[in-house]
């Protein structure tokens, strides 16, 4: 059973975790087009794609 605002919560640091500790090439040096970094954006990219994904599994009465 999926107890979501939590896992969403606890799911946010996760995936902002793996973006800064995980090797990559994504650029710490911000960019004026995004008006952010690129690690940043892929991030929150990460994130609105889970809970998109999750959103069919959330409950109906909270």
């Amino acid at each position: 059973m999926l107890m979501l605002s939590p896992l969403i919560s606890e799911l946010e640091e996760e995936i902002a975790n793996a973006h800064h500790n995980y090797p990559c090439l994504g650029s710490m040096e911000y960019n004026k087009e995004l008006e952010d970094t690129i690690l940043h954006e892929a991030g929150y990219i990460a994130l609105e794609t889970l809970k998109k994904a999750l959103l069919p599994y959330k409950c109906k009465n909270k």
